[in-house]
């Protein structure tokens, strides 16, 4: 007599995706600030600029952030 298997049967149905279009919106928005950030950089070509050192870094932090807030949150 066959033995019945422990694991449950995958759901036959549609299943939802992982991640929604508002995550890869966010997605899209810190991926623009990061380019913003480094090409920032890039274009002041200075080591301690304005840029480099106040602005790039508060938003970096921002669309991290932003990142890390998009793979977390269920819309």
């Amino acid at each position: 007599m066959p033995r019945p298997s422990r694991s449950k049967p995958a759901p036959s149905g549609s299943s939802e995706p992982l991640l929604g279009r508002m995550n890869y919106i966010l997605f899209g928005i810190a991926f623009v600030l990061i380019l913003t950030a480094y090409g920032g950089m890039w274009i002041e070509n200075e080591f301690e600029g304005f840029y480099a050192l106040f602005v790039a870094p508060i938003l970096l932090f921002g669309a991290y952030s932003l990142v890390a807030y998009g793979i977390f949150k269920r819309f």
